[in-house]
């Protein structure tokens, strides 16, 4: 059986919630996958697009980062695919909550 390890997100934006504070908005791009074998590997969203994500240190960099995660846990202790977005962030489909990335 394949587990999920993590799940992999790039940062999309930035926005100002309620509070006034400065967020971090994130969006999930696939996960880290253990097969059978104990072998890892990575399963890319086959939409998403790299070259898409916004260059925030304004470097030019041909580079973006990858963060990976824990999966989020269901009531019922299973793994769940698609993170739910906030309310408090502007929704872009299956974002994660800044919230809930644990850095």
């Amino acid at each position: 059986m394949v587990k999920r390890l993590n799940d992999l997100v790039v940062k999309v934006g930035e926005y100002t919630n309620s509070k006034g504070e400065k967020k971090t908005q994130y969006h999930n791009v696939g996960a880290e996958l253990q097969g059978d074998d104990g072998s890892t590997y990575l399963l890319i969203d086959r939409y998403f697009n790299p070259a898409g994500v916004p260059d925030f240190n304004g470097k030019g960099s041909a580079r973006i980062a990858v963060w990976k995660f824990p999966p989020r846990e269901q009531s019922n202790g299973a793994s769940t695919p698609e993170p739910t977005p906030s309310r408090s962030a502007p929704s872009r489909g299956n974002d994660i909550p800044p919230e809930d990335i644990p850095f």
